[in-house]
């Protein structure tokens, strides 16, 4: 499950899995890329941007698609902030 909210220039995305019993097995975390493969989150066309995940403080760059296997990485769930940039900034 994944939702957005918007203040202003900023985005917050919310992520966490649910379902994952076809997914992972007992005592296995939904981590990486063996368990997301090609799962992505569409983003607003044109967002270019740099997101940083205030759960585990990795950024992760991003054009219109963010992919699971890239965030849900190191934990099972998420909490990204687009960074404002001189390029973000001016647009």
């Amino acid at each position: 499950m994944a939702f957005s909210r918007n203040w202003g220039d900023r985005t917050a995305i919310i992520i966490a899995p649910r379902l994952l019993t076809d997914l992972i097995k007992e005592g296995e975390y939904p981590l990486g890329e063996q368990v997301w493969q090609e799962t992505r989150i569409s983003v607003a066309s044109g967002s270019s941007y740099v997101w940083k995940n205030v759960i585990t403080d990795r950024e992760i760059q991003s054009e219109d698609t963010l992919w699971m296997r890239d965030i849900l990485s190191d934990f099972p769930v998420a909490l990204l902030i687009n960074q404002i940039t001189e390029d973000t900034a001016e647009s």
